[in-house]
C-alpha cells in the first residue's frame, strides 16, 4: 500500500474503487488486465490511466476491508512490472505446471461431463504438443512454440497475472511445455472419471507443491525485512492490526490520513521512505526547512516530527526491537515551541461575533447562513458541523438534540468528540431546525458544503473584514462558548462533553442514554443569547 491510502467511493448503493495508475506505468498498463480478490472471488479488471472497479459491496466497513486486499493486489503488480521478467527456476516451472492442472481436475470432479468433450480436448493437446494439425507434418521448434502459446498460453498469462508473476521469455517457453504435459494428464484423469473411472493415476505428487508467488514475496522480504520496511508497510501494519479485534476501536481514517501526510513529507524530504536508514540528523534538518519556509506554525511543525515518531515507535515494536534497538532516532530531535498565544485572542471577541451573526442573516448559501450560528451555540468544530445531515436531528420528551458521530463515514477529531448536543433555543427561533429536518426523505444528505470551513474563514476574513491576525474564524466560536458557558453557570461536566473535550471525569455520564439528555439541555438553557431578542431582526 502506498502511503497515501484511496477511499472507496459509493455510487448509488454499492461502493467502487478507482485509483490512478503510477505515471510510470500508465503507457506500458494501459489496455492491459490483471486479477484482483474481491471478497472471495477474483475479478479481471482492465486499466486505463486509472483502475477502477465496484467492491461488490453495501456495507462501508467490509468495503474498506476489499479495498485494502485490492491494493495489495494492484502494489504486488506494480511491483512485478517495474522490477521486469524474472527467471523461474525448473522446480517453481512445474509446481506452477501441477497447481493449473490440480485446479483444472478439481473443477471437473463431480461433473466432468460427457466422454466426448475429453477425447477432443486430448485431441487438440497432441496436435498442439505436434506443432500442427497434420500428424505427417514435421514441424520445427519455432512452429511448436507458436502451437503451444495459442493452445496453452491463456491460461498460463490468466494464472501469472492472478498470481502478479512476470517471468521472462526462456522461463514462458519452459513452463508452456510443463503445462502441457500437465494438461494432457488433466484431460486424461477427467476422461476417466467421465467412464465412472475416478482411480487415482499416480500423476499429482509428481508436481512440486506450489506455494504462491506471495509466500515467496513474504519470504524473500523476511531475509531482509528490517532494512527494506517503509513506513507505508508499518502504517498498514497498525491497521491490520487493530481490524476487528474485539473491544479495541479500529484506527480511525482521519488518523491514518495524519500519520500519512507526515511521514510523506519526511520521506520527500530525505529521499526515502524506507524507516531503518532514518537519523535524527535528517529529521531535524527536515525541522529547520520547514522553519526556515515560515509556512506552517511552529506547533504544526511539532505535530509532524511526532507523528513521524510515533510511526518508527509502531515500527520498533513491529520488529521486536531489531529495529532502532537503542531508542528512536527522533526522541534526539528537539520540537520547536511555539510563542504563547492567550487564548482569548484566538476567540472571537463580542462586537465581532455579533457582527458575523448578524452578517449570516442576510445570507442565503448554507454555509455562510447558519454555520457560525450553530458554532456559536454549541462550541462545535466548522468540520463537525459540515457534516449533519438531517438524520443527525432527534427528539427525546420535546427537546430537540443532534448528534455528531462517525457513523456513516463522518470523521471526528477524536474518540471523545462523538456526543450528543442539545439544539439551544435561539437556534429554534432562528430557524435553524426548519432548514435542517425540512427534506427529511434525504436523511442522509449533507446540510453543508464539504469546503464550508474554507468558505466561512474566506468570508470572515473576506467581504466582513475580521483580518484580526490571530483569530481564528472557524475556531473561534470554540472558544467563546467555553469562556460564556463557564461565565453563566454552566457545569464543568455539560461543557467539556458539549465540546467533545476529553474530561477524565463525571462528563462522561453525559449522553451515554436518553434518560441523560433532558438533563444536558437543561445545561444548556444556562448558556446565554448572544442579543436580547434572538429572532432575526
Amino acid at each position: 500500500m502506498g502511503l497515501s491510502m484511496p477511499k472507496p467511493v459509493k455510487r448509488g448503493s454499492t461502493f467502487h474503487v478507482r485509483v490512478r495508475v503510477p505515471a510510470d506505468l500508465v503507457e506500458r498498463l494501459r489496455g492491459t488486465s490483471l486479477s484482483v480478490p474481491i471478497g472471495t472471488r477474483k475479478k479481471t479488471v482492465t486499466l486505463r490511466d486509472h483502475f477502477e472497479t465496484s467492491l461488490q459491496t453495501k456495507d462501508a466497513v467490509e468495503a474498506k476491508a476489499r479495498l485494502i486486499a485490492v491494493l495489495a493486489a494492484l502494489q504486488q503488480h506494480y511491483e512485478a512490472v517495474r522490477t521486469g521478467p524474472k527467471p523461474l527456476d525448473h522446480k517453481t516451472s512445474l509446481a506452477i505446471a501441477g497447481e493449473i492442472r490440480a485446479r483444472w481436475v478439481e473443477a471437473f470432479d463431480n461433473n466432468p461431463g460427457p466422454v466426448d468433450r475429453w477425447t477432443r480436448v486430448q485431441q487438440l493437446d497432441k496436435q498442439a504438443v505436434h506443432g500442427g494439425k497434420s500428424p505427417l507434418s514435421v514441424p520445427d521448434e519455432r512452429i511448436r512454440a507458436h502451437a503451444l502459446e495459442e493452445r496453452y498460453g491463456p491460461v498460463v498469462d490468466a494464472f501469472l497475472t492472478a498470481e502478479h508473476r512476470n517471468v521472462d521469455a526462456a522461463s514462458r517457453t519452459k513452463l508452456l511445455s510443463h503445462v502441457a504435459d500437465a494438461m494432457s494428464n488433466m484431460a486424461e484423469i477427467n476422461l476417466m472419471k467421465a467412464r465412472g473411472d475416478y482411480s487415482d493415476t499416480g500423476q499429482s505428487s509428481k508436481y512440486p507443491p506450489y506455494r504462491g508467488a506471495s509466500v515467496e514475496r513474504a519470504e524473500a522480504k523476511s531475509k531482509n525485512s528490517i532494512s527494506e520496511l517503509t513506513f507505508g508497510e508499518v502504517i498498514r501494519r497498525q491497521v491490520d492490526e487493530r481490524r476487528g479485534v474485539p473491544h479495541v476501536a479500529e484506527t480511525r481514517v482521519g488518523t491514518i490520513e495524519k500519520f500519512e501526510k507526515a511521514v510523506r513529507e519526511f520521506s520527500t524530504h530525505r529521499g526515502s521512505d524506507l524507516i531503518s536508514t532514518v537519523t535524527a540528523r535528517e529529521a531535524d534538518a527536515w525541522k529547520r526547512k520547514m522553519l526556515a519556509e515560515g509556512k506552517l506554525a511552529a506547533n504544526t511543525i511539532g505535530q509532524r516530527i511526532q507523528n513521524v515518531r510515533t510511526v518508527i515507535s509502531w515500527a520498533r515494536r513491529q520488529e521486536l526491537g531489531d529495529l532502532f534497538p537503542v531508542s528512536n532516532p527522533l526522541a534526539l530531535v528537539e520540537v520547536p515551541e511555539a510563542e504563547p498565544v492567550p487564548e482569548g485572542e484566538r476567540a472571537f471577541k463580542l462586537s465581532e461575533a455579533e457582527l458575523v451573526l448578524k452578517a449570516a442573516r442576510r445570507e442565503e448559501k448554507a454555509d455562510l447562513r447558519w454555520i457560525s450560528w450553530v458554532c456559536a451555540y454549541s462550541g462545535a468544530r466548522v468540520n463537525e458541523i459540515a457534516q449533519l445531515s438531517p438524520s443527525s436531528f432527534f427528539q427525546v420528551s420535546g427537546i430537540w438534540f443532534m448528534r455528531l458521530t462517525t457513523m456513516g463515514g463522518r470523521k471526528l477529531k477524536n474518540r471523545f468528540s462523538e456526543r450528543t448536543v442539545p439544539i439551544h433555543d435561539d437556534l429554534i427561533h432562528e430557524g435553524f431546525l426548519s432548514f435542517a429536518v425540512s427534506e427529511a426523505e434525504e436523511s442522509e444528505r449533507r446540510l453543508f458544503s464539504k469546503r464550508a470551513a474554507n468558505n466561512v474563514s474566506d468570508w470572515v476574513r473576506g467581504p466582513l473584514g475580521l483580518d484580526r491576525p490571530l483569530l481564528r474564524p472557524t475556531h473561534g466560536w470554540r472558544h467563546l462558548f467555553e469562556d460564556r458557558a463557564t461565565g453563566s453557570g454552566m457545569s464543568d461536566a455539560a461543557k467539556l462533553y458539549i465540546t467533545g473535550r476529553s474530561s477524565g471525569g463525571s462528563a462522561d455520564i453525559y449522553g451515554k442514554s436518553e434518560a441523560m439528555l433532558p438533563g444536558l439541555s437543561k445545561e444548556m438553557t444556562n448558556f446565554p443569547s448572544y442579543f436580547k431578542s434572538a429572532q432575526p431582526n
